[in-house]
């Protein structure tokens, strides 16, 4: 276990059930979570969470909040010295701020690919002027097409990763 101040302000809902294979450990993980409902403030190896025979067990936390919604998640043990890292439970305005964030980040990446088609799209026109040999119209064809698709990855991915917290969200 090491102190952590994310954990340490961090403050969530109260543990209605912990599952580990077939075993209910609800009261060993409410003691761990702690009376502020914060993992008292610390990291914790998936050891000490769930026991050193949790080893390729797999687990469901359960939790209700103060408006009476229900909030889980699941896992499976691969690792008990691995450091366990639950997800919290955001309140909606922090949920609103994660969205304002995302959608920051969703414009900067439209912006970065209109910007990279307005460079090639003024490169081609600089490298038509030159007069390049075909062998070299087609490998600078090339590195262009590849940096475009590089870039476009870059964009799905961050697209495809805030899809994918937007659906993992716990509210």
């Amino acid at each position: 276990m090491i102190h952590s101040t994310y954990y340490d302000n961090y403050r969530g809902p109260t543990v209605v059930k912990v599952i580990l294979g077939d075993d209910d450990i609800t009261e060993r993980l409410r003691v761990i979570y702690g009376e502020l409902n914060n993992w008292q403030g610390s990291l914790w190896t998936y050891g000490e969470v769930f026991g050193e025979a949790s080893y390729g067990k797999n687990f469901r936390v359960e939790f209700r909040d103060e408006n009476g919604r229900d909030h889980w998640f699941h896992g499976f043990v691969d690792d008990t010295k691995q450091y366990f890292h639950p997800p919290l439970a955001k309140k909606d305005n922090q949920c609103d701020q994660l969205d304002a964030e995302y959608h920051q980040i969703e414009k900067c990446i439209d912006h970065l690919e209109e910007l990279t088609l307005q460079y090639f799209e003024h490169e081609m026109i600089i490298r038509d002027l030159r007069l390049n040999t075909p062998e070299e119209d087609w490998y600078h064809r090339g590195c262009r097409r590849s940096l475009l698709e590089a870039i476009d990855r870059v964009a799905n991915g961050f697209r495809d990763q805030i899809a994918t917290e937007d659906s993992l969200r716990i509210r």
